[in-house]
């Protein structure tokens, strides 16, 4: 049946620190493997061995090159083609003089594990993965739409293969599920499971998945001889006419563009029923801790039992042994005061009490101010909080006469949409000298659990802005770190703000090219701590659009002729 994923999200129990960043979903959504670029996978290898996946997270070693993405992005199959000495990791370079081998022995077993893929004619293997394009007209006209995407773009987020399909470890069939092979509706954001697909109870809704069943005559269960089965048929008509009986996925490239093949599982997927089954829970030894169990002391006891001696019994959970205390217990004088004003002493947790009284209401409200470091009604729930460490550097050889003002934003993407959480302002003053100095500030905010999931990223972005005397503002550059380690509750982010001049920047940026990437006037700019790749860049939008790509017009600011 097709999955629902917009299902609420439950609070997730608390995982293991070593099933954190190993490629399966401990927490709903994935939320324990996202963030893992500053991973440190075990460097100990007398037990087991782990290979380090371009996005952090660690693996068996026995995994590499086995047809199964265990990698988010795929550079344990695919992506591997991509590495080279000074990118694949001191680690994992230690990890291949360990296993008497190296990087190209192991790029040339990446490729004859997956010698084929579908459409793989279009495409140059080494750095492209084949398949079909998503959010194309016509994904099926390769001359326009050439069915390759760069291996940069597996596992990016971003769904650029139809379906999902170079997201598979990223996208979700259900809280705890990966997307693997499964199809993804762009409609109501429903998963058809592979088992399920092109039959005729499990369908998009607005049809969305024709094309994964391209090897079906019509979309219908018609066999080679013509006639209609009302089974699963595995004959496969390919594009060019010829119908090849019982080659559905049999791992055999057969039809000439390879589309008998296509969307079949890879690998061990290939002969379970379920997407990466776990093989083993854990390589590392189970550690149960038993913390003691204290029992709650009576501080709701009557008045007249304050002075009666009180005993403590602890529990503990390993040992039936009790511990009793015969000294007299006396209230502090801050526990006093909270039972003196009753429930206004303690109801808010660290906040202040208030009370709202309406006039058509006899009884008042309890309303609670939050310190910035708790949240929610009663201002039950810690924060989180990012301590950032920020120097500003100018490359260029001038020096610069006027106030350079940096606007650091804590932002959060959310389907697309960013929302601003927090925001500091620092200024670097040329009279002050304090251009080499460090510049320290928190930024606290709330992150409740339905803003942990793999498909909200937060990151900080820096403006940088010239304050000249003459009181006119001119806008210099922009730097975008993405938050490392999102389930954490306390980060640390320490960068140089490196400065560039536009003069000084490669010519073919794609926003000193013709097309202007930005729509409805934006302006675009280099991320300057991306300046290698050419294709990084962030639209400053107006004050009438919004939006990655300021796509969207903000209409509450402009006023209709006929209505005035």
């Amino acid at each position: 049946s097709i999955a629902d994923t917009n299902t609420t999200e439950k609070v997730d129990n608390s995982i293991k620190f070593w099933n954190s960043c190993d490629s399966y979903w401990e927490k709903s959504y994935g939320a324990d493997e996202i963030d893992c670029h500053q991973w440190k996978c075990p460097s100990h290898y007398t037990v087991k061995q782990f290979y380090q996946c371009q996005s952090g997270q660690c693996i068996s070693e026995n995994w590499l090159c086995n047809g199964v993405w265990d990698c988010s992005d795929g550079s344990d199959e695919e992506g591997i083609q991509l590495l080279t000495e000074h990118t694949v990791g001191e680690h994992n370079l230690k990890l291949f003089q360990l296993l008497k081998t190296n990087l190209t022995q192991q790029k040339n077993r990446c490729l004859k594990e997956n010698p084929e893929r579908s459409f793989a004619q279009f495409c140059d293997i080494a750095t492209e993965y084949p398949c079909l394009l998503a959010n194309v007209d016509d994904p099926l006209s390769f001359r326009l739409n050439r069915p390759c995407i760069n291996l940069r773009q597996l596992g990016d987020g971003r769904v650029d293969c139809y379906g999902g399909l170079d997201e598979r470890n990223i996208l979700n069939c259900s809280l705890y599920k990966q997307l693997g092979f499964g199809f993804k509706c762009n409609s109501n954001d429903s998963c058809i499971q592979r088992r399920q697909q092109c039959t005729a109870d499990n369908r998009c809704l607005n049809g969305n998945d024709r094309l994964l069943c391209i090897y079906l005559y019509n979309n219908s269960n018609v066999k080679c001889n013509g006639q209609l089965s009302t089974a699963t048929v595995k004959d496969v008509h390919c594009l060019n006419g010829s119908c090849l009986p019982d080659s559905r996925c049999n791992g055999l490239i057969e039809c000439p563009f390879g589309e008998d093949e296509y969307y079949c599982p890879t690998g061990i997927s290939s002969t379970v029923l379920g997407y990466r089954p776990r093989i083993k829970k854990s390589y590392f030894p189970s550690i149960k801790i038993q913390l003691p169990n204290y029992s709650p002391l009576s501080f709701l006891g009557n008045e007249s039992n304050d002075n009666n001696d009180k005993i403590t019994t602890l529990k503990s959970q390993t040992s039936m042994i009790a511990i009793q205390d015969q000294s007299s217990f006396t209230r502090s004088s801050r526990q006093k005061l909270a039972n003196q004003y009753s429930k206004e002493g303690w109801i808010c947790n660290r906040g202040v009490a208030g009370n709202k009284k309406s006039f058509d209401i006899s009884q008042s409200i309890v309303h609670c101010f939050c310190p910035p470091s708790y949240y929610g009604g009663r201002c039950e729930f810690m924060s989180d909080r990012l301590t950032v460490f920020i120097s500003f550097k100018n490359q260029t050889n001038g020096s610069s006469t006027g106030v350079i003002k940096i606007l650091a934003l804590l932002v959060v993407t959310i389907n697309d949409t960013e929302t601003v959480l927090d925001r500091h302002e620092v200024h670097f003053i040329p009279a002050l000298d304090n251009y080499k100095e460090k510049q320290k500030f928190y930024f606290v905010y709330p992150r409740p659990h339905q803003l942990r999931s793999n498909t909200h990223h937060y990151t900080v972005r820096f403006e940088a802005y010239q304050l000249n005397e003459n009181e006119s503002i001119e806008f210099l550059a922009v730097w975008i770190y993405p938050v490392p380690f999102n389930f954490l509750p306390s980060q640390r982010l320490a960068k140089v703000l490196k400065y560039t001049q536009q003069s000084q920047l490669a010519l073919n940026h794609t926003c000193f090219t013709k097309t202007n990437p930005c729509l409805n006037e934006g302006k675009c700019h280099p991320i300057m701590n991306k300046l290698s790749d050419i294709h990084s860049y962030w639209c400053e939008c107006g004050s009438n659009s919004y939006g990655s790509h300021c796509e969207f017009k903000d209409q509450s600011c402009f006023i209709s002729s006929k209505k005035l």
